[in-house]
């Protein structure tokens, strides 16, 4: 455990200095993170600041009754307020120390990686500064500065990673990477509804396990955690389908992409539970202005009423729109950082949008490929899969590189099902929704490469040793 203290010091002198130095930075609000600091009666005291600047202090303000919108960062948010009154700021709450919160979670999940991923010291550390460079790029780090609910759902996806190394390592280390799988996958689960259904590959991946005790069937705990994953995203999704945020993303998902701008059949209107003048508001999304068709007079008339169903069976009955969503889908997942959040608050020295984009080397590589769309996103898929075939070719059960495979799996798992309902539900800030599924790709991606450079060093070293019946080398 020493060598996962010092890991995890290491990793955390590179966070602090990455989102702290020469200047914090952060995610400017768009008027989601209110949604949740409402709860605590909190809000910007500056409330009409340009949308690509953000404040990191919240202060207590004069609330009415709160919008519905639950989500697993409340639990960080409210930790960051008890420490808060630390600077003379009772009843506020500074972005900066959840930002120090999430940091130190981050780099103790990099600690275990680096210590407990089943590979040589230097292919640990290797996978370590490569997932530590994914949890520091632009695209994600300013998430953790902000009152959103992404920061949650990211640091789930990233403990999942040593927890299930910690799953298949023998001994009583089982037990530990079991709790923290799970409550990794709880908080990634209820962190926002765009990430209801990595519960599906997270519960996979339990039902897959086994945890050899005296008394118990060996998948008996694993399929217990998996009922307790599944019991709460249940739950979780029928709270979060009564938040007035979803009603009005399912129409933006309807206006932005379902509708592709051309005059849409009556009955398919009706169908999608829409009026005919709805038709005008195609192809636009919420951040467009006040023209669009969340800011539609007459969107109360339908709030509720449209449900996922219409829009799955509006695509049964449409399947020559699909091609196209998840082309749009793919480039918005492999955009990078949302361009329309500054990462600077009003006394940063920076004008309102201000984009800070250092060490973007891993969205970088997303971006190389958006060009391509969909064939791009398949291309990247296809040969991260192939790296986890061939790691488990002809190797036994218990093998390593077989631990590696399945964590590659269970990444694109959660890459695929955190991508469908960005893709085909939602249409507010769908690059800022796509960006769970960017980075378990991305984690993916760092997996299959630690593991493609183990084997082949290992086929190196063979090549290289000599042959028990070769000839002494004689001058």
């Amino acid at each position: 455990m020493r060598y996962a203290v010092i890991a995890s010091g290491f990793a955390l002198i590179a966070l602090v200095l990455r989102a702290f130095v020469p200047r914090p930075i952060r995610m400017a609000g768009n008027g989601d993170g209110q949604l949740m600091t409402c709860r605590f009666a909190l809000d910007h005291l500056q409330s009409a600041i340009p949308l690509g600047w953000g404040q990191f202090v919240f202060h207590p303000v004069a609330t009415t009754a709160c919008p519905h919108y639950p989500s697993s960062a409340s639990i960080f948010h409210t930790a960051a307020k008890a420490l808060t009154p630390l600077i003379g700021l009772p009843s506020a709450l500074d972005l900066r120390f959840l930002t120090a919160i999430y940091l130190v979670l981050i780099a103790c999940v990099v600690g275990l990686i680096a210590t407990f991923t089943p590979l040589r010291t230097s292919g640990r550390i290797s996978l370590a500064v490569a997932l530590l460079l994914v949890a520091a790029d632009p695209a994600f780090l300013g998430y953790t500065a902000s009152a959103y609910g992404e920061a949650a759902g990211l640091l789930g996806i990233l403990a999942a990673v040593p927890g299930l190394i910690l799953l298949r390592t023998p001994g009583p280390a089982r037990f530990v990477g079991l709790a923290l799988f799970t409550t990794a996958t709880a908080l990634t689960v209820t962190a926002g509804p765009q990430l209801t259904l990595v519960v599906l590959p997270a519960a996979a991946t339990l039902l897959r396990a086994k945890i050899p005790t005296t008394r118990l069937p060996s998948r008996l705990l694993p399929a217990l955690c998996a009922l307790v994953v599944l019991g709460t995203a249940v739950l979780y999704a029928h709270r979060s389908m009564e938040a007035s945020a979803t009603h009005a993303d399912a129409y933006s998902a309807v206006t932005s992409r379902t509708l592709d701008g051309e005059q849409a059949p009556r009955a398919d209107l009706r169908r999608l539970r829409l009026l005919p003048h709805f038709t005008r508001h195609s192809t636009t999304n919420t951040y467009m202005g006040p023209a669009t068709g969340t800011h539609d007079p007459q969107l109360g008339l339908y709030s509720g009423s449209l449900k996922p169903s219409d829009i799955a069976a509006f695509y049964i009955t449409h399947p020559t729109r699909i091609p196209a969503v998840l082309d749009d889908a793919s480039r918005d997942m492999m955009a990078g950082r949302e361009p329309l959040l500054g990462s600077f608050a009003p006394e940063g020295g920076k004008p309102a949008g201000a984009v800070e984009n250092r060490v973007a080397f891993a969205s970088g590589i997303l971006e190389s490929f958006r060009g391509l769309g969909l064939a791009g996103l398949v291309g990247l898929t296809t040969a991260t899969t192939a790296v986890a075939m061939a790691a488990v070719r002809r190797r036994p059960h218990d093998h390593p590189y077989r631990t590696l495979a399945l964590l590659i799996g269970y990444l694109l798992g959660v890459s695929a099902a955190a991508f469908v309902p960005a893709a085909f539900f939602e249409g507010m800030g769908p690059i800022k929704h796509s960006h769970f599924a960017a980075y378990a790709l991305l984690l993916a991606l760092s997996v299959a490469a630690a593991l493609a450079l183990a084997h082949l060093g290992q086929r190196l070293r063979r090549g290289l040793a000599p042959s028990p019946h070769s000839e002494p080398f004689r001058v």
